[in-house]
């Protein structure tokens, strides 16, 4: 509730983004208050109170969660340095974590632990005085719920025994009426009865699944506790092995991390294309209309297909990013819910494609796209620059040959349309001079009886309705009526159009595109592949084996451009974000060697992710960049928590070896639990659950819905990378932090604040 003010204040709507911020922090948000509250149960397991168990709970692990809740917040602050897709993205769910995060530290400092001291609130087993019989009566019901129902039951049955024939009068006239209450009495004891199984049974089903939970959890908790500690021990013997271990598993990811296919953002799949068609030009729009109706209505009866929608043309005033008009149309296709998956997908999207590709007056082939929530560029843009605008056409011509030729490219076009066909009118100033007749009056007089002109408006209410005046447009039908129209209609000595110009039919320029101040020529495709990057690159090597002549420039564009600009945005927002992280650290623990050990596990996040994206399919793309940088400031609350411990027991005297072993014993439980809420809260992020024999019916639209392709990755990647992060830590950092800390500098400083 808290994090909407701030998302207020910032303008942040509840978008994708954000709301998926919001199930990002759900994990998080607790995972100061479990700290907290793990830290308060073991006080008073030493024999604190109430109120002393929840102040030296808080003070123990007060500094911890402020550092670890500072990282995370850190990692936002480049933000402001991320540019293109990335920044929109990014924002809007920089906001919402930052400001749940803040509000949860809160929360943590002071309402915990104020709740903590409350007898009312604490566990039964603390309960004494006046609040005895509610942990008495707690314990009882925990331990055994049928002694408690039959107890309940034999006070029952005992109050209709002595009621069930209590005042009843069996003489001749109140015989009937003693009857009909006798009925009623064992009426409502059956519903007594009923009313008690309805009550206990449930709390008795709740027992039993409470006893094979905690049995279930006890037999893991108690392996792990009995394991964890030999591990330790182990790893600090053998601090060479477990680092010659880690350099091994950071050099394989590496290696597989060149492998990874690359994208912009994943493309969403919602039930829904468009096909942009196009007949021959200069065809008429009515001819169009009818041709392009057929084909909607063939396409509405392909199965999965809910319906359509078509538009046939464009408006005079609109200015579209395509080249378009009478000839061409836009055709929506809508599929049913149980054709809305990926597969399903591609395959209505093909089966599209040749019912347009067989019609015979067919001028080039369909292109198709997907509804995006960002505007994006082509997938494969190549742009031609020159001012030789027939170079620019050759070259342009010889790329989208050698494109189609490259299999995993489909939707080849370049934007080298067939222009409109057009009228040149060009007089000649002689003729024109020697009839005396001006050129400018000319031309106007042309074009209003061709287009006619405003001489006025009709005012009807607040209409104002434009009175054309024009030539008769039968009587200028073809160009000959055009040649024949008299300039000089006022002159006793009539002179034909023709007399003084030419008229010619041309064909006008269907664009006119200029990059950079230069003309250009794009040539678009799309991928088949998922892998951007790998087919940029094989084009950019067929581009390097192309003659290009003087004066014209080939270069990469479109989503490839982008995917770069965001690459290196994304690149210098992770490394300034580790940076700030380190600062955060060092501020904390007053120590320049501590925070670069902390901040070991971050490559160990990244170990994680990569053989997990390498094992899913799944491209690096903006979505899991993101993620990354959220892992920067989340694997590292584990270490901190971890380290802190250890400073403080050698702060109390103990050697590295059993100060080292002790903090691992007592941060097992936090580490593991606070791990555990944040891969459950990310989980149906990743749309895992919908793939579930029991779960898929229920996550269908939940986690797992329309637009679950933009938070997939970014979930992944965070729930695998804190998981392999978190197993590693739990050795690593220790290994490390006896190799490096029991002989730097900051051994001594240890050693002078327990003396």
């Amino acid at each position: 509730v808290g994090t909407f003010a701030p998302m207020l204040m910032s303008g942040v709507s509840l978008n994708i983004m954000s709301l998926g911020g919001l199930a990002l922090g759900i994990g998080m948000l607790v995972d100061n208050a479990i700290v907290v509250l793990e830290s308060i149960t073991r006080c008073r397991e030493e024999g604190d109170g109430l109120v002393a168990s929840s102040i030296r709970g808080v003070r123990e692990v007060a500094g911890a969660i402020t550092a670890s809740t500072l990282t995370t917040v850190a990692i936002f602050a480049p933000i402001v340095f991320v540019e293109g897709i990335a920044g929109q993205i990014f924002t809007d769910q920089a906001v919402t974590v930052v400001s749940s995060l803040l509000v949860s530290l809160a929360v943590a400092l002071f309402f915990i632990p104020m709740l903590a001291s409350r007898p009312l609130l604490a566990s039964p087993e603390i309960f004494h005085g006046g609040y005895s019989w509610i942990g008495e009566s707690w314990r009882a019901l925990r331990t055994s719920p049928g002694q408690a129902m039959t107890t309940f039951g034999d006070f029952l049955n005992r109050f209709m025994q002595d009621e069930l024939l209590h005042g009843l009068s069996w003489g001749i006239f109140e015989c009937l009426f003693s009857f009909c209450l006798l009925l009623l009495r064992i009426f409502m004891f059956a519903i007594f009865r009923l009313v008690l199984l309805v009550l206990v049974l449930p709390i008795g089903i709740l027992w039993l699944l409470g006893i094979i939970r905690r049995f279930t959890f006890d037999l893991i908790w108690d392996a792990l506790e009995a394991i964890y500690p030999k591990v330790l021990g182990a790893s600090l013997r053998m601090p060479a092995l477990i680092l010659l271990g880690i350099i091994g598993l950071g050099w394989s990811s590496w290696k597989e991390s060149t492998k990874l296919a690359q994208e912009l953002l994943p493309e969403i799949h919602q039930g829904e294309f468009t096909a942009f068609m196009a007949l021959e030009v200069g065809t008429p729009i009515d001819i169009s209309e009818g041709v392009f109706r057929n084909i909607a209505r063939e396409v509405r009866g392909v199965e999965g297909i809910a319906g359509t929608a078509l538009m046939v043309g464009v408006e005079s005033d609109t200015l579209t990013r395509e080249i378009e008009g009478e000839n061409t149309a836009r055709l929506t296709v809508h599929l049913d819910a149980g054709h809305a998956s990926k597969e399903k997908e591609l395959i209505a999207l093909e089966t599209v494609r040749r019912i347009i590709e067989r019609t015979p007056s067919m001028g080039k082939p369909p292109t198709f796209r997907r509804p995006t929530p960002f505007t994006l560029e082509a997938p494969i843009s190549i742009e031609v620059r020159g001012h030789n605008l027939e170079r620019l056409t050759e070259v342009a011509e010889e790329v989208e040959g050698m494109l189609m030729e490259m299999s995993g490219l489909s939707d080849v076009r370049t934007t080298i349309q067939p222009g409109h066909p057009e009228a040149l009118l060009v007089f000649d100033r002689d003729k024109a001079l020697a009839f005396g007749l001006d050129i400018g009056a000319m031309s106007t007089f042309v074009r209003d009886q061709v287009l006619g002109r405003v001489d006025t408006r009709f005012v009807e209410g607040e209409e104002r309705i434009a009175v054309r005046v024009r030539a008769n447009p039968d009587k200028l039908g073809n160009l000959e009526d055009i040649s024949s129209l008299i300039v000089n209609p006022e002159s006793d000595n009539p002179i034909p159009l023709s007399a003084v110009a030419s008229l010619s039919r041309v064909e006008g320029p269907a664009e006119i595109r200029r990059i950079g101040n230069t003309r250009a020529v794009l040539v678009t495709a799309s991928s088949k592949n998922i892998d951007m990057g790998g087919t940029a690159k094989a084009i950019d090597q067929a581009l390097n084996n192309l003659r290009v002549p003087d004066g014209v420039i080939v270069e990469m564009g479109g989503q490839k451009r982008e995917l770069d600009s965001s690459r290196r945005s994304l690149s210098m927002a992770l490394l300034l974000a580790i940076f700030l992280v380190y600062v955060v650290m060092a501020t904390q623990f007053e120590s320049l060697l501590q925070p670069f050990i902390i901040l070991f596990s971050v490559p160990l996040a990244g170990i994680g992710v990569v053989f997990t994206l390498s094992a899913l399919s799944i491209p690096v793309s903006v979505v899991v960049f993101v993620g990354m940088i959220l892992l920067a400031g989340i694997v590292v609350n584990n270490a901190i928590v971890l380290v802190d411990r250890i400073n403080q027991k050698r702060a109390e005297g103990l050697v590295m070896r059993q100060a080292i072993l002790e903090a691992g014993h007592a941060r097992l439980r936090p580490i593991l639990m606070t791990t555990m809420t944040t891969v459950l809260g990310l989980l149906p992020l990743t749309g895992w659950l919908s793939h579930l024999p029991v779960m898929g019916s229920m996550m269908a639209g939940f986690g797992a819905g329309e637009g679950a392709e933009m938070r997939a990755p970014m979930a992944i990647t965070v729930v695998t990378g804190l998981i392999s992060s978190t197993v590693l830590t739990l050795i690593v950092v220790p290994v490390l932090y006896s190799l490096l800390v029991g002989r730097g500098p900051d051994r001594v400083r240890a050693e002078e604040g327990a003396q």
